[in-house]
């Protein structure tokens, strides 16, 4: 969402966090299919996107094909884990993702027959990311016990999972390696997109459909964002 608002601040935005079910990543992949499926057709029919953005690597590898079958009419945009940028630099990369995305993940599962790519899927981290948001020590503490085996081990770290991203400085530094996401091209796809098919907004703003733990969080950026444009 950041790196979208930030590319494409005058776009008409809807943003819904499925705090019922979050994180995601170690549920079972059947209920969370469903669920994910009825929240995503409820959003639809309630708000009627043009454009749908799964900013979340477990949902994009779970329910996207049945969504475009479902919605032909509307543009899905997924995300995967940047593990291209990673590859073209070179060196041993670490992919850190859920269970849910590394098992699901057909970029993983292609790139990896033929690159030298570990993953591994921190138990929890994303729960514990999203309680210490605020706490950089706790989660710099957590990094150098619990990724203790990976430190100075991998030359490039992809962050598979949209909760990672939130620390990503600590778990560079920690790792000592280079760190990639997905989600400037993420925006970048959407703004191509947008511009195919002449769906750019003027309006603006942002919705919230939703308000958990995050929520101030985030407000606080985008207001702080909004007053840079």
């Amino acid at each position: 969402m950041y790196e979208c608002y930030k590319l494409l601040p005058h776009e008409n935005y809807v943003y819904f966090a499925d705090y019922d079910n979050m994180p995601y990543g170690d549920k079972d992949a059947t209920q969370l299919r469903e669920s994910i499926r009825g929240k995503l057709s409820w959003l639809i029919k309630e708000y009627k996107p043009c454009v749908v953005v799964l900013a979340c690597n477990t949902a994009t590898s779970l329910v996207i094909g049945h969504m475009r079958e479902l919605y032909p009419d509307i543009i899905f945009v997924g995300t995967e884990p940047a593990l291209i940028p990673a590859i073209r630099q070179g060196g041993k990369t670490l992919l850190l993702a859920t269970n849910n995305t590394i098992d699901n993940s057909r970029l993983y599962k292609l790139v990896s027959k033929y690159f030298n790519i570990h993953a591994y899927s921190p138990p929890e981290f994303a729960s514990f990311v999203e309680q210490n948001i605020n706490n950089t020590k706790e989660i710099t503490d957590y990094l150098q016990t619990d990724f203790a085996q990976y430190i100075g081990q991998y030359d490039n770290v992809v962050l598979g999972c949209t909760h990672y991203v939130l620390c990503a400085k600590q778990i560079a530094s920690v790792l000592q390696a280079r760190v990639y996401d997905g989600n400037n091209g993420i925006a970048r796809r959407l703004e191509s997109l947008l511009d195919l098919f002449g769906l750019h907004s003027n309006d603006g703003g942002i919705r919230f459909v939703n308000k958990g733990q995050m929520y101030t969080k985030l407000t606080n950026i985008f207001v702080e964002m909004s007053r840079r444009l």
